[in-house]
């Protein structure tokens, strides 16, 4: 017996097993179900926001760059 640990969503009653587990169609496994904490909604539209800024910030590792945005149109002038 081996053990196999990934993350899944509970879908239609459902838990989605990643193919890259390596289980083959009909072969039987033992299941252990361990519940993650849920997160209470929020309250206020604006608590949620800023939670989602909390839980983003500094993710990003890489550097801004603007690229070229070409020529403008010239337009013809007003009569």
């Amino acid at each position: 017996m081996k053990a196999i640990e990934f993350q899944s969503h509970l879908v239609d009653g459902k838990i989605l097993v990643p193919a890259e587990c390596g289980l083959q169609e009909g072969q039987d496994v033992r299941v252990l179900i361990l519940v993650e904490d849920a997160i209470p909604p929020s309250s206020t539209e604006g608590a949620d926001h800023r939670a989602v800024w909390k839980r983003t910030e500094g993710a990003w590792h890489g550097e801004l760059v603007r690229e070229d945005q070409g020529d403008y149109p010239t337009r013809l002038e007003m009569e």
